[in-house]
């Protein structure tokens, strides 16, 4: 997908207030900045952060929190479960079980608002996969479940195409590593279970914690 501007501030900077910054914010979450440490860094500046600060600040506010479940963790992100009435967290692979997946609390109620979000995929993998997801309206719990389903789903499906299963190691019930393209390494995808989720509004990024 193109880059899209969504919006842009003159942020004035800190040591000459009369001379002021461009900081863009284009879709997908990705940000930018006239600023000369941005430019050639290529990293968050001073502007940046301080115009991520306001926008996750008024993301908060236009949200239910406490209807939601939701919770500002000391990151200033966004906190959340998904939970399988009477079991807790879900194994990757519940969303295969229908029954399961009627017990998920709040299945259907909107967590974030925004309409593309990205996710990267980081274990128990060698290398990061980010995944991008557009839905009108906004994403529920279901919908995420569904998506981290899918998604390593087909992750493990490609490194198991590409290189077999490896099996484990002796005296232990560790997956060892493969050589696929994602250097799949330590469990099988049965044996994941999703933690908790961690979503910034500014970057439009929810992370994943994943649990073996």
């Amino acid at each position: 997908m193109p880059r899209e501007i969504i919006d842009q501030w003159d942020v004035a900077s800190k040591t000459n207030p009369k001379k002021t910054y461009k900081v863009t914010y284009y879709n997908y979450g990705s940000w930018a900045c006239s600023c000369p440490p941005w430019i050639y860094g290529n990293q968050d500046c001073e502007h940046i952060k301080a115009r991520k600060d306001i926008y996750n600040k008024n993301y908060f506010q236009s949200i239910d929190m406490q209807k939601l479940g939701l919770e500002i963790d000391r990151y200033g992100y966004l906190l959340f479960w998904l939970e399988i009435e009477g079991h807790g967290c879900p194994a990757i692979i519940d969303y295969e079980d229908e029954n399961i997946r009627k017990l998920l609390v709040k299945a259907n109620e909107i967590v974030i608002n925004d309409e593309k979000i990205k996710i990267p995929i980081e274990y128990p993998l060698s290398t990061e996969l980010i995944f991008e997801y557009e839905k009108k309206g906004g994403f529920s719990r279901m919908d995420l479940f569904e998506y981290l389903y899918e998604a390593y789903k087909k992750i493990y499906i490609e490194e198991e195409g590409a290189s077999g299963d490896p099996g484990t190691y002796e005296n232990l019930y560790n997956r060892k590593k493969s050589s696929g393209p994602y250097g799949i390494w330590g469990h099988y995808m049965n044996e994941l279970s999703i933690e908790s989720l961690q979503y910034d509004p500014a970057t439009r990024t929810l992370h994943v914690f994943i649990g073996s």
